[in-house]
């Protein structure tokens, strides 16, 4: 999961809540804060704390996961860390709440958009299904097809 210092629109509790007492492990990349850190611990979940890092070097630490998950409210429509899973190959799990995600994004090809408490169920299911997104990143979000699309609005333009 991202960036902890902004749990309240991340509703990074909303994620651990599902996965307390569970043989997962949650990966948090970026800043945490120490009534994160006490409210993970009380409720027993394993989480490493990989820390805040260059966006360079995060793919490798991504790389370690199975899935991401994203409980962004709709204040966040558009979290970046959703494309960034992608980019990793990582299937991802959203919230029906998130506005921009919907459907476009996360699709059969890509990941789940699920009810708040249908997280823990559907993430032990993506787990299973061995999804891998890169393809569609490649052909839909990478930056060169932002490009090859700007570049087609210039020419009309011109």
């Amino acid at each position: 999961m991202g960036n902890a210092s902004h749990a309240h629109i991340k509703r990074h509790k909303l994620l651990i809540k599902p996965f307390a007492n569970t043989p997962y492990k949650i990966l948090n990349l970026g800043n945490k804060s120490k009534e994160f850190i006490k409210f993970a611990k009380k409720m027993n979940v394993n989480i490493e704390w990989g820390g805040w890092d260059l966006r360079k070097n995060l793919p490798q630490k991504i790389s370690q996961c199975k899935i991401g998950i994203c409980c962004s409210t709709n204040y966040d429509s558009c979290p970046r860390v959703i494309p960034e899973y992608f980019a990793c190959g990582l299937p991802v799990i959203a919230t029906e709440n998130i506005n921009f995600w919907h459907e476009k994004y996360i699709n059969e090809q890509t990941g789940l958009l699920v009810e708040e408490k249908q997280i823990l169920e559907s993430a032990k299911k993506l787990i299973n299904m061995h999804k891998n997104p890169i393809n569609y990143y490649e052909n839909k979000l990478s930056m060169s097809c932002a490009a090859n699309y700007l570049h087609s609005l210039i020419e009309d333009i011109l």
